[in-house]
């Protein structure tokens, strides 16, 4: 799949200052942690920048935004949120679904924070569908795209795989980062990986 590079505007970097005042105003909690709702409601925002910040090329008449996990308040803040608003032009449409499959034909699939343990087998599915998945406090840095994390003070960031985006055709600014998140190592992961299955084989050849 190919894609059109988006490009940088001042519009752009106006709109960009704008949600990082949103993000500051909803993190000022005089020092109280942040409650699970102001959590979701910074995650509801943080998506939907992330939804400007990339293009699909197949984007013509919305752009659709699937959800697993419905019961997450994650899932409630967006389908409170998100319908009605715009990007690029186009409307964002939300659905829910009840499997990976379901969502290949979606621009987006949001997994919630209950089905984190799946992200592997969803990236799977999704491999080769243009579909941007997003988790919440997902373990598997490898298969994971963008990826929301909550700390134990209440702190929301992201981390971002972008070599996963980049894979799958989608587009995406180069400042993405600048909305407060992290990009994996991704050589570091797979090193990682590498090591642990070695140590598993070695325990195998001692047990024989």
């Amino acid at each position: 799949m190919s894609a059109t590079p988006f490009k940088k505007t001042g519009e752009w970097f106006v709109r960009r200052n704008v949600a990082v005042l949103y993000f500051a105003a909803a993190l000022l909690c005089i020092g109280a942690p942040v409650s699970a709702q102001t959590a979701s409601q910074i995650k509801g925002a943080y998506i939907y920048n992330f939804i400007r910040s990339c293009q699909w090329s197949d984007a013509e008449e919305a752009l659709v935004v699937a959800l697993m996990g419905r019961e997450d308040a994650l899932s409630r803040e967006l389908v409170a949120s998100l319908p009605g608003r715009m990007a690029h032009g186009l409307p964002i449409r939300v659905v829910s679904v009840d499997s990976a499959r379901q969502a290949r034909s979606a621009h987006l699939l949001i997994l919630g924070h209950s089905e984190a343990a799946q992200a592997h087998d969803v990236a799977q599915a999704l491999l080769g569908s243009g579909t941007l998945l997003i988790t919440d406090g997902s373990d598997e840095a490898a298969a994971t795209m963008i990826n929301l994390t909550t700390s134990a003070a209440g702190r929301v960031r992201f981390e971002a795989n972008l070599a996963n985006i980049v894979a799958e055709g989608i587009t995406v600014t180069d400042d993405i980062l600048e909305l407060g998140g992290t990009e994996i190592d991704v050589a570091k992961v797979y090193r990682e990986m590498g090591a642990t299955l070695a140590d598993q084989r070695q325990d195998i050849e001692r047990q024989q």
